[in-house]
């Protein structure tokens, strides 16, 4: 497959679109709040 054959499947399949999404959260003030309660857990993610 060439470049463009591979990033042409890929857009296809949506990859790029979900990790947009998924990538926006780190510009949410709701991650600032969640990033504070892990560092105030000792570190500690949610279970």
């Amino acid at each position: 497959m060439t470049d463009t054959e591979i990033l042409e499947e890929i857009e296809r399949i949506g990859y790029l679109r979900l990790t947009e999404k998924a990538f926006e959260f780190w510009g949410d003030p709701r991650e600032d709040v969640y990033q504070d309660y892990v560092r105030s857990n000792g570190g500690e993610l949610p279970k």
